[in-house]
């Protein structure tokens, strides 16, 4: 009894954080949209276009989104995890490694959710390459 309790709290405890990177993720995304003069200028500095910073907001907000699914979680955890990865490299690459511990950081957890949000994706995948190994037959 205790164990499930336990479990329980440990769960509410995950998606309180999954929501409250969700809700970071799609402020943020949003703020890419505003069209707010700093964040134009340091997508300049950092020598990308500034209609990428509109590309960022989207992936920021979609898999912000995608986060508020089970069914999604996964894809979205993957995304910002991607995306994060190339925050950090711009912030290294541009010497703001002070700056660059935050993408960083969240990078590992969004990396860390993926994880623990994967069986089921890893059972579709099971599934798929057991259908293609019978050649699309069904097993008799």
């Amino acid at each position: 009894m205790q164990i499930s309790r336990e479990i329980a709290q440990h769960r509410a405890f995950e998606l309180n954080i999954i929501r409250t990177l969700a809700i970071m993720f799609m402020v943020s995304g949003v703020l890419k949209f505003s069209g707010h003069p700093m964040l134009s200028e340091a997508f300049v500095r950092w020598g990308y276009p500034v209609w990428f910073s509109y590309c960022v907001g989207v992936i920021e907000l979609s898999a912000g989104l995608m986060l508020l699914s089970p069914r999604t979680l996964f894809y979205g955890g993957v995304l910002l995890s991607l995306q994060m990865f190339g925050a950090f490299f711009t912030h290294i690459v541009h010497g703001e490694a002070v700056i660059a511990v935050l993408p960083l950081g969240l990078m590992l957890l969004m990396a860390q959710i993926v994880h623990h949000n994967s069986t089921p994706i890893v059972a579709k995948m099971d599934r798929l390459l057991k259908w293609y190994e019978l050649d699309g037959k069904r097993p008799q």
